[in-house]
């Protein structure tokens, strides 16, 4: 089932301006993954103040008392908006005390209505023209009788929107799930390059020039073997080789002496 093959797909960030109670909030967060796990899309919550390494949510969800602007001069009491950006952020901004006044009317859990109010909202920044239906979560002005559902947590989504949702939610986890691949291989391919221009620990320049020392001293007793013998045989030919021995010897220590300076690493 498509419920188990997406794990975390739509990310949301609670912003508590309202200062609603912590454990009014956390029972509402929680239902609204319940609501949305039910269709088919996973859910996470983070906290306003998430680390900045943390991927950016995919919607933000504000919680403020009260509405601003003609919202207040409304027939019906308005719970929430839904808004897209400039810069392309989804906002859910739920008003707070509003919900608490219905939630009080209806003698209803706070948190139960808060939820669906929150999903609602969410709804409208998931599906693909964010409107409202004629029936379910997202009615544009609930009934006692949607209150009532939403209290029991039974206020749902139609199976035209729960597919719309589900189908937008899985394109959403593929794009992250290329994003955060192409992000590992470049990491990866950063790292490579780190290793091969990493400069030679000090440990192993030591031990490379204590090795040189040991060459330029066999050399030395080379040299004089080769000496001894011209010496000893006083011929000509040897003589010729020695001297060609010799020229090869002072370009193998030239190149010995480059090895002993000090090392310069790569930029």
């Amino acid at each position: 089932m498509l419920i188990h093959a997406i794990a975390i797909a739509v990310t949301l960030q609670m912003n508590n301006i309202a200062q609603a109670p912590t454990g009014h909030l956390e029972r509402a967060q929680q239902e609204v993954i319940r609501l949305y796990h039910n269709i088919g899309v996973g859910l996470a919550w983070t906290g306003s103040d998430a680390a900045r390494a943390t991927p950016a949510p995919d919607i933000r969800v504000v919680l403020v008392p009260y509405g601003a602007g003609d919202m207040l001069h409304r027939e019906k009491l308005v719970m929430g908006a839904a808004v897209l950006t400039n810069l392309g952020t989804s906002v859910a901004y739920i008003f707070y005390r509003q919900v608490e006044t219905q939630a009080r009317q209806y003698d209803y859990s706070l948190p139960m209505i808060l939820a669906s109010a929150i999903a609602h909202e969410v709804g409208h920044l998931l599906l693909p023209d964010g409107r409202h239906s004629p029936e379910g979560l997202m009615r544009a002005c609930w009934t006692r009788d949607d209150f009532h559902r939403a209290n029991q947590g039974q206020l749902r989504f139609s199976n035209e929107q729960a597919a719309q949702i589900r189908e937008r939610a899985s394109l959403q986890a593929l794009v992250e799930h290329e994003s955060r691949h192409r992000a590992g291989q470049e990491l990866d391919q950063d790292d490579g390059r780190e290793r091969r221009e990493r400069p030679v620990p000090l440990a192993n320049v030591a031990d490379d020039r204590d090795d040189h020392t040991g060459d330029r001293r066999r050399q030395k007793r080379e040299d004089a073997s080769v000496q001894q013998r011209l010496r000893a045989r006083g011929i000509h030919e040897l003589k010729h080789q020695a001297d060609g021995e010799r020229e090869r010897a002072g370009d193998d220590a030239g190149a010995q002496d480059d090895a002993d300076r000090p090392f310069q690493p790569v930029h």
